[in-house]
Protein backbone atom coordinates (compact mmCIF):
# COMPACT_ATOMS: atom_id res chain seq x y z
CA UNK A 1 0.00 0.00 0.00
CA UNK A 2 3.01 2.22 0.93
CA UNK A 3 4.73 1.46 -2.59
CA UNK A 4 1.10 2.40 -4.66
CA UNK A 5 1.40 5.91 -2.52
CA UNK A 6 4.71 6.40 -3.60
CA UNK A 7 4.27 5.87 -7.29
CA UNK A 8 0.76 8.06 -7.21
CA UNK A 9 3.01 10.84 -5.48
CA UNK A 10 5.57 10.43 -8.48
CA UNK A 11 3.41 10.71 -10.81
CA UNK A 12 1.97 13.74 -9.43
CA UNK A 13 4.87 15.94 -9.30
CA UNK A 14 5.66 14.98 -12.88
CA UNK A 15 2.69 16.72 -14.06
CA UNK A 16 3.28 19.32 -12.43
CA UNK A 17 6.52 19.65 -13.80
CA UNK A 18 4.93 19.65 -17.38
CA UNK A 19 1.90 22.38 -16.67
CA UNK A 20 1.62 25.33 -19.08
CA UNK A 21 1.21 28.85 -17.64
CA UNK A 22 -1.04 30.83 -19.87
CA UNK A 23 0.99 33.34 -21.35
CA UNK A 24 0.84 37.08 -20.27
CA UNK A 25 2.41 38.94 -23.36
CA UNK A 26 0.40 39.98 -26.16
CA UNK A 27 0.75 40.35 -29.72
CA UNK A 28 2.86 43.47 -31.09
CA UNK A 29 1.09 43.69 -34.07
CA UNK A 30 -2.62 45.78 -33.93
CA UNK A 31 -5.71 43.10 -34.82
CA UNK A 32 -7.57 43.62 -37.94
CA UNK A 33 -10.60 45.13 -35.38
CA UNK A 34 -8.50 47.31 -33.60
CA UNK A 35 -7.14 48.68 -36.72
CA UNK A 36 -10.51 49.40 -38.89
CA UNK A 37 -11.49 51.06 -35.17
CA UNK A 38 -8.42 53.05 -34.84
CA UNK A 39 -7.78 54.27 -37.98
CA UNK A 40 -9.33 53.57 -41.49
CA UNK A 41 -12.93 54.04 -40.95
CA UNK A 42 -13.03 55.88 -37.57
CA UNK A 43 -13.17 59.44 -38.01
CA UNK A 44 -11.30 60.12 -34.96
CA UNK A 45 -8.30 58.06 -36.41
CA UNK A 46 -8.51 59.18 -40.02
CA UNK A 47 -5.22 61.33 -39.75
CA UNK A 48 -3.32 58.83 -38.98
CA UNK A 49 -4.04 56.46 -41.70
CA UNK A 50 -2.10 57.37 -44.87
CA UNK A 51 -4.91 56.39 -48.30
CA UNK A 52 -3.08 56.30 -51.40
CA UNK A 53 -4.28 58.31 -54.08
CA UNK A 54 -6.22 56.91 -56.88
CA UNK A 55 -6.46 57.82 -60.44
CA UNK A 56 -9.63 59.26 -61.30
CA UNK A 57 -11.68 59.92 -64.24
CA UNK A 58 -13.72 62.67 -62.63
CA UNK A 59 -13.39 65.85 -61.93
CA UNK A 60 -13.80 65.82 -58.11
CA UNK A 61 -10.69 62.73 -58.57
CA UNK A 62 -8.24 65.70 -59.91
CA UNK A 63 -5.03 66.81 -58.13
CA UNK A 64 -3.26 70.47 -58.25
CA UNK A 65 -0.24 68.07 -60.43
CA UNK A 66 -2.81 66.93 -62.64
CA UNK A 67 -4.33 70.36 -63.84
CA UNK A 68 -0.92 71.85 -63.75
CA UNK A 69 0.04 68.80 -66.43
CA UNK A 70 -3.05 69.50 -68.36
CA UNK A 71 -2.67 72.83 -68.98
CA UNK A 72 1.46 72.65 -69.83
CA UNK A 73 0.08 70.03 -72.46
CA UNK A 74 -2.43 72.41 -73.88
CA UNK A 75 -0.37 75.38 -73.96
CA UNK A 76 2.74 73.46 -75.69
CA UNK A 77 -0.33 72.20 -78.12
CA UNK A 78 -1.37 75.68 -78.98
CA UNK A 79 2.11 76.83 -79.51
CA UNK A 80 2.98 74.29 -81.58
CA UNK A 81 -0.40 74.68 -83.62
CA UNK A 82 0.42 78.92 -83.63
CA UNK A 83 3.64 78.22 -84.86
CA UNK A 84 2.60 75.91 -87.99
CA UNK A 85 0.17 78.70 -88.86
CA UNK A 86 2.92 81.49 -88.62
CA UNK A 87 5.62 79.20 -90.34
CA UNK A 88 2.52 78.32 -93.09
CA UNK A 89 1.49 82.10 -93.18
CA UNK A 90 5.25 83.02 -93.85
CA UNK A 91 5.63 80.36 -96.46
CA UNK A 92 2.67 82.19 -98.61
CA UNK A 93 3.85 85.61 -97.78
CA UNK A 94 7.58 84.72 -99.59
CA UNK A 95 6.12 82.88 -101.89
CA UNK A 96 3.84 85.93 -103.40
CA UNK A 97 6.68 88.00 -102.38
CA UNK A 98 8.91 86.24 -104.92
CA UNK A 99 5.86 85.73 -107.62
CA UNK A 100 6.23 90.18 -107.28
CA UNK A 101 9.64 91.00 -106.62
CA UNK A 102 10.44 92.46 -110.25
CA UNK A 103 7.11 94.42 -110.44
CA UNK A 104 8.70 95.34 -106.71
CA UNK A 105 11.78 95.80 -108.44
CA UNK A 106 9.88 98.06 -111.36
CA UNK A 107 8.35 100.36 -109.28
CA UNK A 108 11.34 101.26 -106.71
CA UNK A 109 13.90 101.91 -109.83
CA UNK A 110 11.41 104.02 -111.39
CA UNK A 111 10.59 106.35 -108.32
CA UNK A 112 13.62 105.59 -106.25
CA UNK A 113 11.78 103.48 -103.79
CA UNK A 114 8.70 106.23 -103.39
CA UNK A 115 5.90 103.68 -104.89
CA UNK A 116 5.77 101.57 -102.44
CA UNK A 117 6.64 102.98 -99.15
CA UNK A 118 4.17 104.36 -96.90
CA UNK A 119 3.01 106.18 -94.04
CA UNK A 120 4.33 105.68 -90.29
CA UNK A 121 1.02 105.35 -88.44
CA UNK A 122 2.22 104.74 -85.07
CA UNK A 123 1.45 105.00 -82.19
CA UNK A 124 -1.40 103.91 -83.40
CA UNK A 125 -2.65 100.20 -84.41
CA UNK A 126 -5.31 98.61 -86.00
CA UNK A 127 -7.07 98.19 -82.36
CA UNK A 128 -6.86 101.90 -81.70
CA UNK A 129 -9.72 103.81 -82.10
CA UNK A 130 -8.41 106.49 -84.38
CA UNK A 131 -6.73 103.04 -86.57
CA UNK A 132 -10.42 101.09 -86.16
CA UNK A 133 -11.97 104.82 -87.81
CA UNK A 134 -9.74 104.91 -90.69
CA UNK A 135 -10.36 101.45 -91.53
CA UNK A 136 -13.77 101.72 -91.20
CA UNK A 137 -13.44 104.31 -94.38
CA UNK A 138 -13.07 101.50 -96.70
CA UNK A 139 -16.66 100.78 -96.06
CA UNK A 140 -17.72 103.45 -98.53
CA UNK A 141 -16.21 101.07 -101.64
CA UNK A 142 -18.05 98.00 -100.01
CA UNK A 143 -21.54 99.86 -100.33
CA UNK A 144 -20.93 101.32 -103.37
CA UNK A 145 -19.83 98.51 -104.72
CA UNK A 146 -23.09 96.64 -103.47
CA UNK A 147 -25.51 99.30 -104.53
CA UNK A 148 -24.24 99.27 -107.85
CA UNK A 149 -24.28 95.63 -108.22
CA UNK A 150 -27.82 95.52 -107.17
CA UNK A 151 -28.47 97.88 -109.99
CA UNK A 152 -26.97 95.79 -112.34
CA UNK A 153 -23.26 96.74 -112.88
CA UNK A 154 -22.06 93.68 -111.96
CA UNK A 155 -18.65 94.13 -112.85
CA UNK A 156 -17.95 98.08 -111.64
CA UNK A 157 -19.54 96.88 -108.89
CA UNK A 158 -17.81 93.57 -108.07
CA UNK A 159 -14.61 95.78 -108.65
CA UNK A 160 -15.42 98.50 -106.11
CA UNK A 161 -15.78 95.42 -103.62
CA UNK A 162 -12.55 94.19 -104.24
CA UNK A 163 -11.10 97.15 -104.06
CA UNK A 164 -12.21 97.67 -100.49
CA UNK A 165 -10.45 94.73 -99.36
CA UNK A 166 -7.09 95.60 -100.74
CA UNK A 167 -7.33 98.49 -99.51
CA UNK A 168 -8.27 97.01 -96.06
CA UNK A 169 -5.69 94.90 -96.19
CA UNK A 170 -3.17 97.30 -96.62
CA UNK A 171 -4.11 99.99 -94.48
CA UNK A 172 -4.94 96.68 -92.01
CA UNK A 173 -0.89 95.44 -92.67
CA UNK A 174 -0.04 99.36 -92.32
CA UNK A 175 -1.29 100.21 -89.10
CA UNK A 176 -0.44 96.79 -87.63
CA UNK A 177 3.69 96.97 -88.15
CA UNK A 178 3.64 100.04 -85.94
CA UNK A 179 5.99 102.33 -88.29
CA UNK A 180 7.87 99.39 -88.92
CA UNK A 181 8.91 100.43 -92.63
CA UNK A 182 9.94 98.51 -95.37
CA UNK A 183 8.18 95.67 -93.99
CA UNK A 184 7.37 92.97 -97.40
CA UNK A 185 3.61 92.20 -95.72
CA UNK A 186 3.08 95.80 -96.39
CA UNK A 187 4.66 96.35 -99.29
CA UNK A 188 2.81 93.55 -101.22
CA UNK A 189 -0.65 94.93 -99.64
CA UNK A 190 0.33 98.01 -101.19
CA UNK A 191 1.00 96.58 -104.65
CA UNK A 192 -2.47 94.72 -104.35
CA UNK A 193 -4.00 98.03 -103.77
CA UNK A 194 -2.46 99.88 -106.65
CA UNK A 195 -3.67 97.29 -108.90
CA UNK A 196 -7.15 96.91 -107.93
CA UNK A 197 -7.66 101.14 -107.22
CA UNK A 198 -5.95 101.83 -110.99
CA UNK A 199 -8.18 98.82 -112.52
CA UNK A 200 -11.39 101.12 -110.37
CA UNK A 201 -9.82 104.37 -112.06
CA UNK A 202 -9.42 103.53 -115.52
CA UNK A 203 -13.22 101.67 -115.47
CA UNK A 204 -14.80 104.68 -113.56
CA UNK A 205 -12.88 107.14 -116.39
CA UNK A 206 -14.18 105.06 -119.38
CA UNK A 207 -17.86 105.48 -117.68
CA UNK A 208 -17.37 108.90 -117.14
CA UNK A 209 -17.00 109.85 -121.32
CA UNK A 210 -19.38 106.72 -122.16
CA UNK A 211 -22.50 107.21 -120.21
CA UNK A 212 -26.00 108.47 -121.53
CA UNK A 213 -25.42 112.31 -119.52
CA UNK A 214 -22.20 113.27 -118.00
CA UNK A 215 -21.93 112.44 -114.21
CA UNK A 216 -20.61 116.25 -113.64
CA UNK A 217 -21.18 115.81 -109.87
CA UNK A 218 -19.19 111.96 -109.96
CA UNK A 219 -16.14 114.42 -111.21
CA UNK A 220 -16.20 116.82 -109.09
CA UNK A 221 -16.25 114.66 -106.17
CA UNK A 222 -13.87 112.50 -107.68
CA UNK A 223 -11.60 116.04 -108.13
CA UNK A 224 -12.22 116.13 -104.38
CA UNK A 225 -11.07 113.30 -103.96
CA UNK A 226 -7.66 113.33 -105.77
CA UNK A 227 -6.95 116.61 -103.75
CA UNK A 228 -7.19 114.67 -100.24
CA UNK A 229 -4.96 112.06 -102.01
CA UNK A 230 -2.64 114.11 -102.91
CA UNK A 231 -2.61 116.18 -99.54
CA UNK A 232 -1.83 112.26 -98.05
CA UNK A 233 1.69 112.93 -99.61
CA UNK A 234 2.64 116.16 -98.15
CA UNK A 235 1.36 115.21 -94.89
CA UNK A 236 2.29 111.09 -94.41
CA UNK A 237 2.37 110.81 -91.26
CA UNK A 238 -0.35 109.99 -88.37
CA UNK A 239 -3.43 110.89 -87.66
CA UNK A 240 -3.22 113.64 -90.28
CA UNK A 241 -2.98 111.14 -92.86
CA UNK A 242 -5.45 109.26 -91.32
CA UNK A 243 -7.97 112.17 -91.33
CA UNK A 244 -6.82 113.21 -95.25
CA UNK A 245 -6.69 109.35 -96.66
CA UNK A 246 -10.17 108.77 -94.56
CA UNK A 247 -11.60 111.61 -96.95
CA UNK A 248 -9.99 110.15 -100.29
CA UNK A 249 -12.13 106.88 -99.10
CA UNK A 250 -15.26 108.21 -98.68
CA UNK A 251 -15.08 110.80 -101.46
CA UNK A 252 -13.67 108.27 -104.33
CA UNK A 253 -16.40 105.58 -103.19
CA UNK A 254 -19.17 108.11 -103.54
CA UNK A 255 -17.84 109.65 -107.20
CA UNK A 256 -17.45 105.84 -108.25
CA UNK A 257 -20.85 105.66 -107.17
CA UNK A 258 -22.00 108.71 -109.27
CA UNK A 259 -19.89 107.82 -112.35
CA UNK A 260 -21.42 104.00 -112.29
CA UNK A 261 -25.26 105.26 -111.44
CA UNK A 262 -24.51 107.33 -114.75
CA UNK A 263 -22.90 104.59 -116.95
CA UNK A 264 -26.47 102.52 -115.99
CA UNK A 265 -28.70 105.71 -116.69
CA UNK A 266 -30.37 106.19 -113.34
Amino acid sequence: MTSICCIILALGGTARSFHLEPSTRTSSLPSRSNTIASGRFSLLGRDNVKVPKRASSSLYGKTDDDWDLKSLLSLEKENASTEQRLGETNFGLAQLTSLTQPAQQILDGATSGWALSYANLSPDTEKSVPGVGFLATNMAYALAGLVLTLQGDLWFGLLTDVTAIASFNYHYNQLQVQGEMGAPVVRLALLVDYAFAALSILTASVYLFSSPSFPLEGLEYGAVSLVCLGLCWVYEEGRTYMILHGLWHLFSAYAGYLIGAAHLGL
